[in-house]
C-alpha cells in the first residue's frame, strides 16, 4: 500500500480504492498458498526432526536420561534448525496474511464510508 494513497488527509477516489482492494485480495491469495507450502514444508521438518531425535535417543550412552538427552540432541541440531527455521517461515506468512487481512478491512470501511456519503 505504499504507493497507493500518497497524501493522507484526501481520500483517493472509489475507483482507486476498489483497485487496491483486488491487487490485495489476489496478494491474499498468493499468501494463503504461501502457508499451505510452509505449513507442509514445518510438518516434513517436525518429522524428521521427532525421528531422528528418537533414533539418536535410543543410539546414546550416558549415566542418565539427562545426560542421553544433552547427547541425542547433539546429534540432531541440523534436524532441530531446520524444523525452527520452517516454524518461523510458516509464522510469518501468517502475520503476512494477517496484515493483508487487516489492509483489506481497513479498505473496505473506506469505501463503504465513500459510498455512504455519494449516496
Amino acid at each position: 500500500m505504499d504507493d497507493f494513497w500518497d497524501d493522507p488527509i484526501e481520500v483517493p477516489p472509489q475507483g482507486t480504492i476498489e483497485s487496491e482492494l483486488l491487487r490485495l485480495s489476489a496478494l491474499l491469495e498468493t499468501r494463503t498458498n504461501d502457508i499451505a507450502v510452509n505449513a507442509q514444508r514445518n510438518a516434513v521438518a517436525d518429522v524428521a526432526y521427532k525421528r531422528t531425535h528418537a533414533i539418536a535417543l535410543l543410539e546414546v550412552d550416558g549415566r542418565n536420561a539427562e545426560e542421553r538427552e544433552a547427547r541425542a540432541h547433539q546429534q540432531v541440531l541440523a534436524e532441530y534448525e531446520a524444523k525452527r527455521i520452517s516454524e518461523a517461515l510458516l509464522v510469518s506468512a501468517q502475520e503476512a496474511a494477517r496484515n493483508i487481512r487487516a489492509q483489506l478491512s481497513s479498505l473496505q470501511t473506506l469505501a463503504a464510508n465513500q459510498r455512504a456519503l455519494v449516496s
